[in-house]
């Protein structure tokens, strides 16, 4: 099968990470895969070796709104699939795209964002989005979510028949176990908290910045800060970091991300607002205990212990006590790598996006 998994731009967005865990799966089955981003970006994701990422048309690169409804018709006779990834414009621009014959049939969207709480706090036009949902969405052939909670919301508020969604665990990520971690990072007497993603508002970096600094006081021991990720939130998380006297790496995004997990101690997902946490999957894959946010995606996995959204204090006292008590801390990494071993979403994935 020819497949084409269409992304608004390479950034490191959940569903971005998810192309590029899923892509090797459906190769590795046989099925030819191109990845088609639709804009640049200033804070590019960096996919694995071997994945085929075509050009960015040309159209698209001058004009999204005006040319990527043409090249969505041009797509539909070229592919036998096409996967959409949830962008809140893009998908909408491809079931309009299919006219009246309804092209988008053949289309799948990877859905990873949480609707109902995602408008509640957007400002501008939630109303027109939650109208174009609901008249656009049936209309694809399928929708799979990445967790039960985002399907259900679906099904419930924006009038998806049940018969076109399915709910998938995160599929197994390509790990590198044969690399290094890069030279200095660990070190036994300051300990390591990590995190990952995308560095926006919804990321909540600088909360994470303002734990690690009362963790450190708590613990009257340096802690150090390892933020795997990029985005326009950067230069202020580093600013208030330095400001604050915490140390911290952020190299971007990286190749082999589990290679530098490895040398961490902690990790901590702050965000909020996510779909299933493929952040706090890779880390508890590669052995660290997760600080999470409750009633978020991530927060809904037993990886660790759970904090209250923009909870700083509830965060640091996670952060003081798995420093402290390294027995403790190794019990939940125990704990998070054996339960994320138990999930396997592989043949979910591949049935989900060819049967």
């Amino acid at each position: 099968m020819r497949l084409l998994w269409v992304l608004p731009s390479l950034s490191g967005g959940e569903g971005t990470v998810l192309a590029s865990w899923v892509c090797p799966l459906l190769q590795q089955a046989g099925h030819q895969v191109d990845i088609l981003p639709l804009a640049r970006t200033d804070y590019p994701y960096v996919f694995t070796p071997g994945t085929d990422i075509l050009d960015i048309p040309v159209n698209a690169r001058l004009n999204f709104g005006k040319h990527v409804g043409s090249l969505f018709k041009r797509l539909y006779g070229f592919y036998d699939r096409i996967i959409l990834d949830q962008d809140l414009d893009m998908e909408f621009k491809a079931v309009v795209a299919s006219g009246k014959q309804n092209m988008a049939a053949r289309a799948v969207l990877v859905a990873h964002i949480p609707l109902t709480p995602y408008l509640s706090v957007r400002k501008d036009g939630a109303g027109a989005l939650r109208e174009r949902i609901g008249s656009l969405y049936p209309r694809l052939g399928r929708i799979v979510t990445v967790s039960d909670k985002v399907r259900e919301d679906l099904i419930a508020r924006y009038g998806v028949p049940r018969t076109h969604t399915v709910a998938v665990p995160l599929p197994c990520p390509p790990l590198q176990s044969e690399i290094p971690p890069p030279p200095g990072l660990k070190d036994p007497g300051r300990p390591l908290i990590a995190a990952m993603g995308s560095l926006d508002a919804l990321k909540s970096g600088e909360v994470l910045v303002n734990a690690v600094k009362v963790a450190q006081d708590q613990c009257g021991a340096p802690l150090r800060l390892l933020l795997l990720g990029d985005g326009p939130s950067r230069i202020s998380v580093l600013r208030l970091a330095r400001s604050l006297g915490v140390e911290a790496t952020v190299p971007g995004w990286v190749q082999y991300p589990e290679t530098w997990l490895r040398a961490a101690d902690i990790f901590v997902a702050p965000q909020s607002l996510d779909g299933a946490g493929w952040d706090g999957e890779l880390a508890a894959r590669c052995g660290l205990p997760v600080i999470m946010v409750k009633d978020s995606g991530t927060g809904s996995k037993p990886w660790g212990v759970t904090v209250g959204a923009g909870d700083t204090m509830g965060m640091a006292g996670a952060l003081e006590k798995w420093v402290t008590d390294p027995r403790d801390r190794l019990y939940h990494a125990d704990m998070a790598r054996d339960q994320a071993g138990r999930q396997n979403g592989n043949a979910a994935w591949l049935s989900a996006l060819t049967g």
